[in-house]
């Protein structure tokens, strides 16, 4: 494996990691605080999640020697962001991902379960899926309409680059944000002085419920 690598295979690499992350990482970060997460629990949160998929992929990828890949649910993210805060605050939140997790494992293994989820008709799940993601899609348009010089920039990056090579589009569109907020947001004069903690936040551990979320499951069923 190791004489696979190469320049191009790293900048790939590199590449594919960034898009993954960049395209839903503000919708992640959003669906974190829309259930109750304060900033510093939103960064440990992302910083646990993208330690985790970056460990997982590297063990295994080194396991079954193909290049593996994980990622998060960016629809369940969207969902998380159009949920609104809960009872409990965060630490309910958190103990219901766990719960989530545990159902998703069990769906994988438990052969039943896992054909009772695949027989949900396509069209249905597409069609709950376009459901959570619509207000995401249509977010460039809100952003154009709201302010044209700042939203029109973004989108035309990443209409004109995504027409020459798709993989480049979501860099070009960010490149064009980090030039909207340069040359078109005015920023208090105290906005780099508090970079340094933005980009290297304060770790907050969170302490799971797990009774709140799976007695509010048991009282579903």
């Amino acid at each position: 494996m190791l004489r696979d690598i190469s320049p191009q295979s790293i900048f790939m690499g590199l590449l594919a990691g960034f898009v993954g992350s960049a395209s839903s990482f503000a919708v992640v970060l959003q669906g974190l605080t829309a259930v109750g997460a304060t900033p510093e629990q939103a960064a440990s949160g992302l910083m646990a999640l993208s330690l985790s998929m970056g460990l997982c992929a590297i063990v295994l990828s080194l396991k079954t020697k193909l290049p593996i890949s994980i990622a998060w649910s960016t629809p369940g993210a969207a969902l998380l962001a159009t949920s609104g805060a809960i009872d409990g605050g965060f630490p309910v939140a958190v103990g219901a991902f766990i719960i989530c997790a545990i159902l998703i494992i069990i769906s994988g293994v438990w052969k039943p379960l896992g054909r009772a989820v695949a027989g949900i008709p396509a069209p249905l799940a597409n069609a709950m899926l376009a459901g959570v993601l619509l207000g995401l899609c249509l977010a460039p348009v809100k952003a154009v309409a709201f302010d044209p010089l700042l939203g029109l920039p973004i989108v035309i990056a990443w209409l004109v680059v995504g027409r020459i090579n798709r993989l480049l589009a979501v860099p070009a569109a960010l490149l064009a944000f980090i030039g909207v907020m340069i040359f078109g947001i005015d920023f208090p004069p105290n906005a780099l002085a508090n970079l340094g903690n933005s980009i290297a936040p304060p770790v907050e551990f969170i302490m799971p419920d797990l009774l709140r979320p799976s007695s509010a499951l048991h009282q579903a069923s």
